[in-house]
This record gives structure tokens, C-alpha cells and sequence, in this order.
């Protein structure tokens, strides 16, 4: 896990290591925190008392953790009480208010490969995970959720009808239904995988993963967008893709 802060004309500085209190050999993240930046949630390969668990299957699965800052440090990883050593629980994200965590899972009783599922905080602990339902799972798979203040889930997808590999499409919850998801389309889809899209709270900015945009460096390269008039959502509504709700 690593990051990179902006320097004093906006430009993103070297990267270095986040925290060297939950660095691991293993795949640590993606990463999400809260409001509060206090608290964090992040995906990792599974191990138990500092040795790399396997499973049944002989794989070494990803599980859900959580850490909060104390005294300017990073606590010992805390696993999610829902997690299972049989399957896979990655990509959280964090609703603005803290109390419901969404994330993607390959767990038995869902539409595809990978399934988008939400857990509600309860007290101190979280709640058996939830499956988002056939409005935004398929027999595809959906992964790297992210849901923004207003209630956008964006993600990503290799459901039939996109350009390729993983795309990215957003959904919006109206009421106690998702909408049918809509592709972000041109410039963000590509005939390769498109992933990991945050956006600001303005909606102005934002980042994502790419395999097939131009100019890459490599294999899968983090990309920035800027809306310059108005937001994502204007973008959107001017290239007719909007919701139906």
C-alpha cells in the first residue's frame, strides 16, 4: 500500500510506503477510510498469527480488515467478524456516515463469479453481508465498488454489453432499489479492464485503473480525470447516460 502526496505546485510527488504497521508480503489493498480519516478498511490475503493461511482449495484468500490511527500510528489489523478463510472478501468502501461498509465477494448464494455485497454496522461489530441483487449483480462479475456521498455506487463489471474486460458503470439508489446500471462509456471504457473509480465529494475530480487507455506505463496504470465544466454527473446527462429510475 503505497501513497503519494502533492507538492507545493499540485504535482504528485514520489510515491512511498503508507504505513509500515500494516505493510505485509501479501496483496495488501484496495484501501478506504472514513469520514474521519481515523479509520481505515482494506483488503489482504489471509493470515493468521503472522503466517499466511490457506485454504481448503490450497489458495491463499483475501479477507476484510480494519485499523484505526492511535497516537499518529496505525493499530494491529482487526479482521471483520463476516470474513470466511473459504472464499474472498475484497474492495471496501466506506459509506460517508460510517455505518455501512460495501464490498465485492465470491461467497455461495450469489449471481456470478463475483458479486457486490453491503453490511451494515451494528453496535460496535457489522452485520452478515448482504447481496445487492440482480438491479446491479449478473452472472459476470462486479467488483471494486465505490459509493459516493449522494448514494452513486460506481464499479466495475465484465457483464455482457461492454467494450471488453472489466468496465466501469454506476448505479444509484433510489428508495431501496438500485437503478439499472448505466457504462461511463468513452473516455473511461476501454476493450481491456477499467476499474477502481473514486470521485471527489464535488464530483469534479477523480481516479481509476486501466489496462487499455493510451500512454500507459505498464499493465494496470492509475489515471486522473478533471471535469471542467461542471461534474461526472453533467458529463454524463450531456452523453445521454443517466439512470432509469
Amino acid at each position: 500500500m503505497m501513497r503519494s502526496r502533492r507538492g507545493t505546485n499540485g504535482e504528485l510527488l514520489t510515491p512511498e510506503m503508507f504505513s509500515k504497521e500494516i505493510t505485509s508480503m501479501n496483496h495488501d489493498g484496495p484501501v478506504c477510510f472514513d469520514r474521519t480519516v481515523e479509520t481505515m478498511f482494506y483488503s489482504s490475503n489471509a493470515v493468521v498469527d503472522g503466517k499466511d493461511q490457506f485454504a481448503k482449495d490450497k489458495y491463499q484468500h483475501t479477507r476484510l480488515y480494519m485499523s484505526k490511527k492511535v497516537n499518529g500510528a496505525w493499530s494491529k489489523p482487526e479482521l471483520l467478524p463476516f470474513n470466511n478463510n473459504e472464499l474472498d472478501d475484497f474492495h471496501p468502501s466506506v459509506s460517508i456516515d460510517g455505518d455501512k461498509l460495501f464490498f465485492a465477494s465470491n461467497r455461495p448464494g450469489g449471481f456470478g463469479s463475483y458479486d457486490i455485497y453491503v453490511s451494515y454496522k451494528v453496535g460496535g461489530s457489522w452485520s452478515e453481508p448482504v447481496n445487492l441483487g440482480s438491479e446491479v449483480n449478473t452472472s459476470g462479475r462486479e467488483a471494486f465498488p465505490f459509493l459516493h456521498a449522494d448514494n452513486t455506487l460506481y464499479f466495475a463489471s465484465d457483464r455482457p454489453g461492454g467494450k471488453g474486460g472489466f468496465d466501469l458503470y454506476f448505479s444509484v439508489l433510489n428508495g431501496d432499489k438500485w437503478t439499472k446500471p448505466v457504462s461511463l462509456g468513452d473516455p473511461f471504457n476501454t476493450p481491456s479492464d477499467d476499474f477502481g473509480l473514486i470521485v471527489d465529494l464535488n464530483k469534479i475530480n477523480g481516479y481509476f485503473n486501466s489496462n487499455g487507455q493510451t500512454g500507459g506505463a505498464g499493465m494496470d496504470d492509475i489515471y486522473s480525470f478533471h471535469v471542467e465544466n461542471g461534474n461526472i454527473d453533467d458529463y454524463l446527462l450531456q452523453n445521454s447516460r443517466v439512470p432509469d429510475i
